[in-house]
């Protein structure tokens, strides 16, 4: 059987509390083939972008772009599927926001970054019921 390759792109400009408009995108690459019998490989690379993006603590600041990347590779038999995966696979540091007003003051010699998830690796199990 012919492998089924997929791909999807999107961008798009939001606007979040506290922010200027900013940039972003996502690419996804799927593949899926018969490996053996009724055993199917199932991988997927997926990234995003977002890009420089206005903020504010106690002054307002720009923070810098950045991408991430996570993967996941699989084996598919009937009711059942079991991935490998990873996320933030290039152990990319993001700083995600510095609007962090839950700590109730902010000064001018400290800004404090909200910065993304650290690379994490699993093991997924699915099963239709």
């Amino acid at each position: 059987s012919m492998p089924r390759r997929r791909l999807r792109a999107s961008t798009s400009q939001r606007a979040r509390k506290s922010t200027m408009f900013r940039n972003t995108g996502s690419l996804s690459l799927d593949y899926e083939r018969m490996i053996v019998d009724d055993y199917r490989g199932i991988a997927r690379i997926n990234g995003a972008y977002v890009g420089p993006m206005h903020d504010v603590s106690y002054y307002h600041e720009t923070l810098s772009p950045y991408a991430l990347r996570d993967a996941r590779a699989g084996v598919s038999k009937s009711a059942w599927t079991v991935y490998l995966f990873g996320t933030n696979v290039t152990s990319k540091r993001a700083g995600l926001t510095i609007d962090n007003t839950i700590f109730g003051w902010q000064q001018p010699t400290l800004t404090r970054f909200t910065s993304n998830q650290p690379p994490t690796i699993g093991l997924q199990y699915q099963t239709k019921l």
